[in-house]
């Protein structure tokens, strides 16, 4: 009842990339570099081409939380205070989550690296060329070489959505940047930990996020007895994995001059 909703809240569902659930042992992901062909003589003896394969490897970290509940609110709230707790636990997962993927730091150093920490890609925008730049940052991470599935998108703050949607393309089109929640056919979603000022780009197959063994929910009457309170404890390990940094870059708006 705890996980199910999370793939919505932490918006996996919208660009079709999909959490593991109940991991156990080691999560290892292969990464292989790309190979190319030649072009040869009819009978000459082609040179063996090596494939670069490397492995990336979780490291559990511990995510946890704890509600306290008096005991005169389950009483008052007849039964109904269970079910607000759970979703409560939702959510302060999902926000967690949701800022240790899209935030351009590291949130703790306990934490494995977002997406938008050290991406190849790192832009800073011009004032006057917001619709050209958007463009070159995609164009940028295509450069790179990374397969484009149907995970690719932008991500922003609201700030800088509403800003990119009342900033037009060009002079005469009557177009704005971001048209119908899209830029140039692609989508743009919404997140505040990646703060104001900055355009993101990803493709998001290549960021992994996984849930290893199980999420425990612990009903604890027992710690704040003398208050009268009741604990609700989730205790569970989550990380995250940055498969290929090329996947991702960002566009940051230029610090003011004064």
């Amino acid at each position: 009842e705890i996980i199910e909703p999370l793939e919505k809240v932490l918006m996996l569902d919208k660009v079709g990339m999909k959490m593991q659930y109940g991991m156990t042992g080691a999560w290892q992901y292969p990464v292989v570099a790309g190979v190319e062909a030649s072009i040869e003589d009819e009978n000459a003896e082609v040179n063996d081409t090596k494939i670069d394969i490397s492995k990336i490897n979780p490291s559990p970290k511990r995510v946890t939380l704890a509600i306290p509940v008096s005991n005169r609110a389950i009483d008052q709230s007849n039964g109904a205070l269970l079910s607000i707790v759970r979703t409560q636990m939702t959510m302060g997962l999902a926000r967690l989550l949701n800022k240790w993927m899209f935030s351009p730091s590291k949130i703790t150093t306990k934490a494995s690296e977002g997406c938008f920490v050290n991406p190849i890609t790192k832009l800073t925008a011009t004032p006057g060329k917001e619709w050209k730049e958007a463009i070159k940052l995609k164009g940028a991470v295509m450069k790179t070489g990374v397969i484009f599935d149907g995970t690719p998108a932008y991500v922003c703050s609201a700030t800088k959505y509403a800003d990119l949607e009342s900033t037009p393309r060009d002079a005469g089109s009557g177009l704005m940047v971001i048209e119908n929640g899209k830029i140039n056919g692609f989508p743009v979603f919404i997140t505040e930990y990646i703060g104001d000022g900055i355009l993101g780009f990803g493709i998001f197959s290549y960021q992994l996020v996984g849930q290893f063994g199980q999420m425990r929910m612990t009903y604890d009457p027992y710690t704040g007895a003398k208050k009268n309170l009741v604990y609700f404890v989730l205790n569970t390990d989550f990380d995250m994995l940055t498969l290929r940094p090329e996947a991702f870059g960002t566009l940051k708006d230029s610090t003011p001059t004064t």
